[in-house]
């Protein structure tokens, strides 16, 4: 049952090869380092910025970026290169 069971999930996915991760992997870092050039411009805007705001600044780049965006798909390189499974 067992075999059957794994033969069946394996023929119900295409993963992406590792040219499609490596795209994908560009991608998101060409977008973060974009978020972090927006985030530099808009604080050097002001005179003081919150330390507030730099942590959620960071918190956000760093951290929820990569994990929110691609479990919901709206990471740039996810969308394009990654979710190609079909089921």
């Amino acid at each position: 049952m067992e075999k059957t069971l794994t033969a069946d999930l394996n023929s119900a996915y295409s993963y992406p090869g590792v040219s499609s991760r490596v795209k994908a992997l560009f991608t998101n870092t060409v977008v973060m380092v974009v978020f972090m050039l927006l985030c530099s411009t808009l604080f050097s805007q002001f005179e003081s910025v919150a330390d507030e705001a730099r942590v959620i600044a960071i918190v956000f780049i760093f951290l929820l970026y990569d994990s929110l965006f691609t479990s919901f798909t709206w990471a740039c390189g996810t969308t394009s290169w990654l979710h190609n499974r079909q089921i």
